[in-house]
């Protein structure tokens, strides 16, 4: 820490701390704190050496199956000291995650590019046969994998809103009837193959409709107050569905059927499991491996953020992180926060996990709407680029406002979209497919000195950096670089410099010395 004066009333504040920090000064334990945000420790300096070096030890140490981590620390005083910078800023990394995936990530799954709709409002009729006519848009927007929103018989019974909430399921072994039968799925599924695409589908596990028909079957199944009465998941305001016992073998038997009737009968690509974490891990490892046996190329996603759903068999978890960070930039934060969050996610799960990266989902509001135009285009562009999955929500491409209420019904009009954001998400669609960078490359920050948001992407002597101007004013940056991807119409390049208007941005490449894409 350097020579300081121990008059000065020293505080020490930590920011996004995840599990327990414990802090010596000179051999001394000084404190702890546990999983706390920008706390500050004060009166320490009884323990610091006036004048003399003083010796600061940090140890993290994390919870259950989550890495301990530490942004940073800062280091300030209430009273003019010259010995100290005020504040001091040290950047902090976790060590990285060493457990192992227990499977092999397929090529096809690094490549994904993910498009989620809920076929209730993406056609006027909502039926799997509206969706054969209008999956050309998906297509030619770029997109290889559709996410489909759950396709089953919705509960009538503690509905809420007037078409009830399609996570409220009623019958596992069915479409629902609104929809269409199984043999036009299975015709719709037919047409997404044929196109090159793959098609995976929500999966509910967790709970069920209150009149699904173990309810009255097996109500043992069920989760139940100390009145024997069954209850919807604890800590929810989801009255409108039943909890699931995981404690009971036989729900475990009866939901490895219902995955492997749809992966294997029916002839889904994979799945996207609701509420993972609200499941038993011992389920999903034993269920997971159990289908990859069978599909090995199956792709599982967790809508969950917890190191521990990779490692019981999931191909991919969510990107919160970035999602909040693109909220925090636009709140002030600064932009560098992009590539932070993006190595944080990389130390903190283990090797060849991949994230989910998105700007909205069915569960938040609209990006265009929270962000605003330009700065949603920055976070399209982030996600397209950084590593992982990117995901696109239904409508984000038109750059619609309105958030898709999932238990009414919002005909998305595909013919009325903000044409700048339409093109934009099939020139990075196409860019990624193009760029084995984007794909399978290292990620590394820009120089410290560059006030931008971004990184650079190095892949077999490739090397592709991508800069975001958050800026309300031309920013220049010294790039050397061999040819444009993309920029923004107002900006301007060269092969040496690089001046970006207010929001702007660029893809720029570097190629190998033989100039080949790779």
């Amino acid at each position: 820490m350097g020579a300081i004066d121990t008059a000065a009333d020293i505080f020490i504040k930590a920011e996004k701390l995840n599990g327990e920090l414990i802090v010596w000064l000179n051999g001394e334990l000084a404190f702890k704190l546990n999983d706390t945000e920008n706390i500050a420790v004060p009166a320490i300096q009884g323990l610091l050496i006036s004048g003399a070096e003083n010796i600061l030890t940090i140890r993290l140490r994390g919870y259950s199956n989550e890495l301990a981590a530490l942004t940073s620390l800062i280091f300030s005083t209430h009273k003019a000291d010259s010995s100290i910078q005020e504040p001091k800023h040290t950047e902090i990394w976790p060590e990285p995650n060493t457990a192992s995936l227990a499977f092999t990530q397929l090529d096809s799954h690094k490549d994904m590019i993910l498009y989620e709709l809920f076929l209730r409002n993406f056609t006027p009729n909502g039926t799997f046969n509206g969706l054969q006519y209008r999956l050309d848009h998906v297509y030619n927007l770029g997109m290889n994998t559709i996410w489909l929103m759950p396709i089953h018989p919705i509960g009538e019974l503690k509905r809420k809103g007037s078409y009830g909430s399609p996570y409220s399921v009623r019958a596992y072994f069915l479409t629902n009837p609104d929809m269409g039968s199984k043999e036009q799925f299975k015709e719709m599924l037919g047409e997404v193959h044929r196109k090159g695409m793959k098609l995976i589908i929500d999966a509910v596990a967790n709970h069920t409709a209150w009149d699904n028909g173990l309810v009255y079957t097996n109500p043992e199944y069920y989760t139940k107050d100390k009145e024997g009465n069954i209850i919807h998941p604890k800590g929810t305001d989801w009255t409108d569905v039943a909890d699931l016992d995981y404690s009971n073998s036989n729900v475990h038997n009866f939901m490895q059927s219902y995955f492997d009737y749809w992966l294997t009968e029916m002839g889904v690509d994979g799945f996207r499991c609701d509420v993972s974490e609200m499941v038993p891990m011992d389920f999903w490892n034993m269920a997971i491996g159990n289908l990859r046996k069978k599909r090995p190329e199956i792709f599982m996603l967790a809508e969950g953020t917890e190191s521990a759903n990779l490692e019981n068999g999931f191909n991919a978890v969510y990107s919160w992180d970035l999602y909040y960070a693109f909220q925090k930039i636009r709140d002030g934060a600064d932009p560098s926060l992009i590539y932070k969050t993006l190595r944080m996610e990389e130390l903190r799960y283990p090797k060849e996990s991949l994230l989910m990266h998105f700007a909205e989902n069915h569960d938040t509001e609209r990006a265009a709407k929270t962000l605003g135009i330009q700065q949603h285009h920055l976070a399209l562009i982030t996600i397209f680029t950084a590593p992982g999955i990117p995901m696109i929500y239904s409508g984000q491409e038109l750059g619609e406002t309105e958030r898709m209420d999932i238990f009414e019904k919002i005909t998305l009009n595909l013919n009325r979209r903000f044409e700048p954001s339409f093109q934009l998400v099939k020139e990075l669609a196409a860019l990624r497919k193009k760029e084995a960078a984007l794909r399978r490359g290292q990620l590394l920050p820009l120089p410290e000195s560059w006030p931008a948001g971004g990184y650079i992407r190095s892949y077999k002597g490739d090397t592709l950096t991508v800069l975001l101007n958050y800026r309300d004013e031309d920013a220049y940056y010294n790039l050397s670089s061999d040819r444009v991807l993309l920029i923004n119409g107002e900006s301007r390049w060269t092969q040496t410099a690089v001046r970006l208007s207010p929001k702007g941005y660029i893809v720029a490449a570097k190629r190998n010395k033989l100039g080949k894409t790779r």
